[in-house]
């Protein structure tokens, strides 16, 4: 999902998910929203699992990487 996709499906405000996804990326991947970009500059992408793991407060999945829907 682009990030106005998991905004949606989030119910929260694009702001927000971007707020999450830099937490992600201070934390280490500790905590926050895992997202993923495929090339410099592109557009994040943020699986729906991920989303729906920070909706219930949960840490992030860890694991291989996988490709963002």
């Amino acid at each position: 999902m682009t990030i106005k996709e998991a905004a949606d499906y989030c119910r929260h405000h694009e702001r927000t998910v971007w707020a999450a996804l830099r937490q992600y990326e201070r934390s280490a991947g500790k905590r926050g929203l895992k997202g993923a970009q495929r090339a410099p500059n592109a557009t994040w992408r943020v699986h729906e699992a991920d989303a729906d793991r920070w909706m219930r407060g949960e840490p992030p999945a860890r694991g291989q990487f996988r490709r963002a829907s």
